[in-house]
């Protein structure tokens, strides 16, 4: 969100915009400068901009405020999936991964191994228990892997599949 407006009183000195969250009967500071970007904390709250104008000698206006609608969540993605680690045999993957889209629910994941066939990849679903690290088997020797990972809502939406990169 930007937010615009005009100044007017003479040469503008060190005013200050800030972005708070209302919560219920709260205000936080959320954020300052003329951008901000609602991130989870967010949802389900209005956010006000104030702006406290400052003239250049250190005079200072009225202070002025806008809310916004209440913030909804955005679609559930993921903006990073990365693995990294030593690909070795005995040695444990972690998983980088952002997350946007309000707050995250039930995500699913999937680790796949490949196997380089003289015609195909034989695709092989590994057994995991979690989807943040991997300990690499003797099974991984000589394979592919990736990470399948759809993202998932906290109210269950989902929209798109993601795969990490394959190493």
């Amino acid at each position: 969100m930007r937010a615009t407006f005009s100044y007017r009183g003479g040469k503008e000195g060190a005013s200050r915009s800030l972005w708070q969250r209302i919560v219920d009967d709260t205000v936080e500071d959320a954020g300052t400068g003329l951008e901000y970007i609602p991130v989870a904390a967010d949802t389900g709250y209005r956010l006000r901009f104030l702006y406290m104008p400052v003239r250049e000698d250190g005079v200072a206006g009225a202070n002025v405020g806008v809310d916004t609608d209440v913030v909804a969540p955005a679609p559930p993605q993921i903006r990073l999936l990365e693995l990294v680690g030593q690909f070795e045999q005995g040695e444990t993957i972690a998983v980088k991964r952002t997350y946007v889209g309000g707050h995250e629910g039930a995500s699913r994941y999937r680790w796949l191994r490949f196997r380089d066939g003289e015609t195909c990849a034989v695709t092989e679903e590994v057994q995991c228990t979690s989807a943040d690290v991997y300990t690499l088997s003797a099974a991984d020797v000589g394979c592919i892997l990736a990470l399948e990972y759809l993202p998932v809502r906290d109210d269950g939406l989902l929209l798109f599949l993601y795969h990490s990169q394959y190493l």
